[in-house]
């Protein structure tokens, strides 16, 4: 993966499903009578990941600036957003990348998030496609 670009725009579509997209983010919002039992691990891909730490960089600064997304959004404190590059990438070398963040007093902050623990009590609020990756 390149560095992606600091003009990145998180588009909202009409498509059935936000994984059919290469490029993408899911908004998920806490639900607390959802209390579902995930069963499963976590992979995580082996490599070293190219610009992985110059894009969270990127992506941070974005997130937080009012026109990342193409329509308002009234974020909630504890929302996270899921951004996924290369969902359907079968070239070797090229990876599916994910970045987590959660939204805390006003901004959205990188996270560490278990995929499971989002699917078990959050709930899919909004999703997109991401341009000018």
């Amino acid at each position: 993966m390149c560095l992606v670009s600091d003009k990145i725009k998180f588009c909202t579509c009409n498509v059935g499903e936000a994984d059919i997209l290469n490029h993408y983010w899911v908004l998920h919002r806490h639900n607390m009578d959802k209390n579902e039992i995930i069963i499963g691990i976590q992979i995580l891909p082996d490599d070293f990941i190219p610009f992985y730490e110059e894009n969270k960089e990127i992506l941070s600064k974005r997130l937080n600036e009012s026109d990342a997304f193409d329509v308002p959004i009234e974020f909630k404190s504890r929302d996270h957003l899921e951004i996924v590059f290369n969902n359907h990438f079968d070239k070797p070398g090229v990876d599916r990348i994910v970045y987590y963040f959660v939204y805390k007093a006003g901004m959205w902050r990188l996270t560490e998030t278990n995929p499971f623990h989002l699917e078990s009590h959050y709930d899919d609020i909004k999703f997109g496609e991401i341009k000018n990756v």
